[in-house]
């Protein structure tokens, strides 16, 4: 187990509080297919098995339904079960007795049966995956009451989140961006709730612009900020960490000093999470001076060839443009990602498959 206090990346920070959760709850248990396997599910839960045994680490069959039907009996009976997708385009296989059963359950019978399980939820784009294979339906389960939704993009926040998960009565699902896997960060172990469901990134009286971003989303508007900063223009960074839960409170304060808006999300920008959001700060009574600008992906689709790729998800090189024109000021920019291979994070990871 790591040190307290000490980097961790993403992948490891996911792993640090699953393990955490097995050894201080014997009657925690995960389940999922591939979770025995050699790539253990992209390294995250890499050595459980070896360490926990099959009774506990449960390589399940390819039936989704089925098995989110289970870890909610599981979950009534005493259990803290934790239900892996290696795509989170395999549990729409599980959407009814995720959506009619599991968000249902504590309503249903009055608060007095809960059904305390963790659904993680692997999304995100890379090496051709299409579209079968690459959707980020988060903003779904933002439209059905019952859920936790946790969409962190710190290794801080997603062990933190996973073991808050753990020690309540509530099913909670995590929407893991691959991209996100490699990304590092200090992890405090001491630090076991989540500390925020909206998290300030920058804040300033000298800002221009107020943007909001979701997930993986998040490391590329922080690039964006760094490059803005060399140009002396400064914006106001939040990230929505619980989709279930906004705290829109300090998005509405900077909203009053800027008057503009950025979001910046994973999803469809089309009636996705960044539209919900907008909708709830209109609603609020935020006033704009410019038309709010929503980056997410457009509304058909993943392709697969990376040539189309490029143009499907938003880039660094987006949210500048996107910074320029709500700012109205006669600045340019060079692609940071000029020369990469855009259909992957980095050079540094190439995948598992």
């Amino acid at each position: 187990m790591p040190k307290e206090g000490m980097e961790l990346s993403y992948v490891d920070a996911i792993l640090a509080a699953q393990t955490k959760i097995l050894i201080e709850n014997d009657q925690s248990l995960i389940l999922g297919i591939n979770v025995t396997s050699p790539s253990a599910i992209f390294g995250s839960v890499q050595g459980l098995f070896q360490t926990f045994g099959p009774q506990r680490v449960i390589e399940s069959p390819a039936s989704e339904n089925a098995m989110t039907g289970i870890v909610l009996g599981l979950a009534t009976s005493g259990h803290v079960p934790i239900l892996v997708h290696q795509r989170m385009d395999f549990a729409i296989l599980s959407f009814d007795m995720l959506i009619n059963q599991v968000a249902k359950w504590n309503y249903m019978y009055g608060d007095k049966l809960h059904a305390p399980l963790i659904i993680r939820m692997i999304v995100g784009r890379g090496w051709g995956q299409g579209p079968q294979h690459s959707q980020s339906l988060h903003s779904t389960f933002m439209h059905v009451p019952g859920f936790r939704v946790y969409t962190p993009s710190s290794p801080q926040d997603i062990y933190s989140g996973l073991v808050e998960a753990s020690r309540i009565d509530s099913p909670s699902v995590f929407f893991e961006h691959r991209w996100l896997y490699d990304s590092r960060g200090e992890v405090d172990k001491s630090k076991e709730f989540l500390e925020h469901s909206t998290k300030t990134l920058s804040d300033s009286n000298a800002s221009s612009l107020t943007v909001l971003s979701i997930s993986f989303s998040t490391l590329e508007v922080l690039r964006a900020e760094r490059i803005l900063r060399k140009q002396n223009i400064v914006i106001d960074v939040f990230e929505i960490v619980r989709l279930d839960q906004l705290d829109l409170e300090s998005i509405l304060e900077s909203l009053n000093r800027t008057r503009k808006l950025l979001i910046v999300d994973i999803g469809h920008a089309f009636a996705g999470a960044g539209a919900a959001v907008l909708s709830e700060l209109v609603t609020l009574g935020a006033i704009f001076d410019e038309r709010p600008q929503i980056l997410g992906l457009p509304n058909h689709p993943t392709p697969t060839a990376p040539s189309l790729a490029k143009h499907y998800y938003p880039r660094c090189i987006d949210i500048l443009n996107s910074v320029r024109e709500l700012i109205s000021l006669p600045i340019s920019f060079v692609d940071p990602d000029e020369g990469n291979q855009l259909d992957i994070p980095g050079d540094r990871f190439i995948g598992y498959y």
